[in-house]
């Protein structure tokens, strides 16, 4: 839909998840790298809690839970286009009880004790209701500026993403794809580099 939207110069650029149906004249510019990790309804696994600190979370192998219902992402989703790869990985193909592209309502299910379910490592806090295990069949999801190749940014559209960049960087520093020199770029241009500086510190 965003990528209709810029092709047809209703909007000239999208801050959005990476999915592989983009067309072909767009450009995707990534910004932020975020792990997926396994939500899985804590009645599942009564002997085990979780910190809800990602750095923290306990390793699972997705094959671990093939017996288990899965609650789905469908596409178009960059989610479902995370994880699909890693049941290959797992050998084995999941009971989908439930499917949505709507990655809130996914959790709201998981949460729910529908089944286990994929999310991105920001849904992972503290909770009574969800136990929460990094993958050893890793997989990430790509977010990033969307807009047609060849585009030319205005100042107020670098501000704008300066802006994200800010906010990435403060709730989840290690996301940041620091190695994008578009992002040194933005930083330098708005002399808040020295902001950057700590986050990209924890980052390494």
């Amino acid at each position: 839909m965003l990528g209709k939207l810029i092709l047809q110069n209703e909007i000239s650029c999208a801050f959005t998840s990476y999915v592989s149906e983009f067309d072909e004249q767009l450009t995707f510019i990534p910004i932020i790298q975020e792990e997926v990790v396994l939500g899985v309804p804590v009645f599942l696994r009564p002997d085990q809690s979780t910190s809800g600190i990602f750095e923290e979370l306990p390793l699972a192998d997705l094959s671990d839970f093939k017996e288990s219902s899965f609650i789905m992402t469908e596409p178009p989703s960059a989610l479902h286009d995370a994880v699909n790869p890693l049941f290959e990985q797992a050998d084995f193909r999941p009971l989908s009880v439930f499917s949505s592209p709507n990655v809130v309502l996914c959790e709201s299910m998981i949460r729910a004790g529908a089944g286990v379910g994929i999310l991105p490592a920001s849904y992972v806090k503290n909770t009574s209701d969800i136990l929460y295990f990094r993958l050893r069949q890793t997989a990430y999801l790509h977010s990033g500026i969307l807009c047609q190749k060849n585009h030319h940014f205005s100042k107020a559209e670098r501000f704008l993403f300066f802006l994200q960049l800010q906010q990435d960087a403060r709730l989840n520093p290690l996301a940041v794809e620091w190695s994008n020199p578009w992002i040194t770029d933005i930083a330098q241009e708005f002399s808040h580099m020295h902001y950057f500086k700590d986050y990209k510190e924890k980052s390494e």
